[in-house]
């Protein structure tokens, strides 16, 4: 019984080292979140940036595909011999 009793005899002073510590991990652990998830962001949009640089390609290969094919199509067939 006489180690229970000290386990609760705790003074201010211990209390305050128990919060403080606390508090310290949780800001730690804040920080790091922050800091992961403005690096997602970052990586989303360099991504976003990316596919919006190969859809204007693909949309350009497209348009360039469509008027050789209307060139060719308006050019007359000539007669075979």
């Amino acid at each position: 019984m006489h180690g229970i009793h000290n386990f609760f005899k705790w003074d201010n002073r211990d209390i305050r080292n128990i919060m403080e510590s606390a508090l310290e991990r949780a800001s730690l652990k804040r920080t790091l979140k922050a800091q992961t998830r403005r690096e997602v962001l970052d990586r989303l949009d360099f991504t976003e940036k990316q596919l919006q640089l190969v859809t204007v390609e693909m949309k350009d290969k497209i348009c360039k595909m469509v008027e050789e094919v209307e060139h060719k199509v308006r050019i007359p067939c000539e007669p075979v011999r």
